[in-house]
């Protein structure tokens, strides 16, 4: 117990905050890609044939599975990078927690 506070409160403390600064980079990130291939749908830009397999301009079609792939992604990442820090600051003492900072 350190401070009052278990380890399994400072470990949900950790990753519900970790989760809440990743929500919104995951938003903010979703509606900045939209909005751009929206942009950039209305205009033809013209690539070499040969190198890219057939294709004769970029394509810019946001799929509503890209979305979905892309936010899938991001929860499995930040889970895994929030758990680290999380079980770190957990275990350590409130001493230790101090001199830290």
């Amino acid at each position: 117990m350190t401070m009052g506070a278990s380890k399994g409160s400072i470990t949900r403390i950790f990753l519900i905050e970790s989760l809440a600064m990743g929500t919104i980079g995951v938003i903010v990130g979703c509606l900045r890609g939209y909005f751009t291939s929206s942009l950039l749908a209305g205009y033809q830009i013209d690539i070499p044939q040969m190198i890219y397999f057939g294709l004769t301009s970029l394509p810019f079609k946001a799929d509503a599975m890209n979305y979905v792939y892309a936010t899938t992604f991001y929860f499995i990442i930040n889970i895994v990078a929030g758990v680290y820090p999380a079980r770190r600051a957990a275990s350590l003492g409130p001493v230790e927690a101090r001199e830290s900072e």
